[in-house]
């Protein structure tokens, strides 16, 4: 919800948040070389941040409670 790009293991569940190449990047589990060189691909390209962190808030927007209560309350209905 901070709007900052994602960078995480490829795991069950994971997917949802995170759109790999979109608002972050993804890396396979147990694979800290990769998960590190994500990271720093991060650091060393400020336009690169600056967008995924845009996209990560867009996609965050989709958590907020308001989103929640609204998919709760079709459930109901």
């Amino acid at each position: 919800a901070t709007g900052l790009p994602i960078v995480g293991s490829k795991v069950e569940g994971f997917e949802e948040l995170l759109e790999d190449n979109v608002n972050g990047f993804s890396a396979a589990y147990g694979d800290h070389l990769e998960l590190s060189s994500k990271i720093e691909t991060l650091i060393k390209s400020r336009d690169l941040r600056e967008k995924m962190s845009k996209k990560s808030f867009e996609k965050s927007r989709k958590f907020s409670w308001t989103s929640i209560a609204k998919n709760y309350l079709s459930v109901y209905k």
